[in-house]
């Protein structure tokens, strides 16, 4: 029941995780999933964390967090002698500062439109109403209010109501030609006129982005534009941002301080 409750984005995530930390070596050559669960230790699983965060610490504190869950669970349900993961902290990683200039921006969805038409609404739609990737794709049309869209987000942050301004009409429009002549539920539609996939969107941004460094310009993710919003949002950065923390908000909110010298 407790794995039937979670998104199928979040199954697919866990299922990658599950199939990195098996697939581990050991020095004995074993693989680290062979190991009987009578042999894990809290030293294994740092050892394993400091091994996997020289390739990606984000991927290692990702990693070490879906092992903490995995034997919270067994634990609860005496599957487990204890949830040993407990105690094991993750890598210290540096917050993501990166902040996407307007002219850089723009240049890029000029570079992606004829690639990938659908990436430029769901970049709009991500930076204006300040939105995870999986919470852009989320939208259906239905949500599309006359007081602006209705903006369900994930990872426990505040739902909203975006008020409409022209440059958000223009972007929901564009979502809307995508449609063609069978319309899907969602605003953003997929291949089969259902939910377009988060693979689907990250790979060809990814590939636009390839050509786009190539030129040499800097690279920028999706989740970026999100972090602009934030920081380019004028009154209450964390109504904006549906953040319930201010210490969350500072994650997002990148742009120095404009204050008046004194007099």
């Amino acid at each position: 029941p407790a794995w039937a409750d979670l998104a199928e984005t979040t199954r697919r995530d866990y299922r990658t995780c599950h199939a990195s930390i098996c697939a581990a070596p050991l020095r004995d050559g074993r693989l680290f999933g062979d190991l009987p669960l009578s042999a894990w230790t809290p030293g294994a699983v740092r050892k394993y964390v400091d091994r996997r965060g020289q390739d990606s610490r984000s991927r290692a504190n990702h990693e070490l967090r879906y092992l903490k869950r995995v034997w919270s669970w067994g634990y609860e349900r005496d599957l487990a002698p204890s949830n040993l993961p407990k105690g094991v902290s993750g890598l210290s990683t540096p917050p993501r500062t990166r902040y996407v200039e307007d002219g850089e921006y723009l240049a890029f969805l000029r570079h992606a439109a004829p690639r990938a038409p659908y990436l430029v609404p769901v970049a709009e739609l991500a930076y204006l109403c300040r939105l995870r990737l999986a919470e852009v794709l989320d939208l259906r049309r239905s949500d599309m209010r006359d007081d602006g869209p209705f903006t369900a987000r994930r990872k426990g942050s505040k739902d909203a109501v975006n008020a409409w301004t022209p440059r958000l009409k223009l972007a929901v429009q564009g979502a809307l030609s995508l449609h063609g002549s069978i319309a899907s539920l969602y605003l953003v539609p997929g291949a089969s006129r259902g939910r377009m996939g988060e693979s689907t969107v990250q790979a060809a941004w990814q590939r636009a982005m390839v050509e786009w460094a190539a030129q040499g310009n800097p690279r920028f993710t999706l989740h970026d534009l999100k972090r602009n919003g934030v920081s380019d949002a004028e009154g209450d950065k964390l109504a904006a941002s549906g953040h319930r923390s201010a210490a969350m908000l500072k994650v997002y909110d990148v742009l120095p301080l404009r204050v008046e010298p004194t007099r």
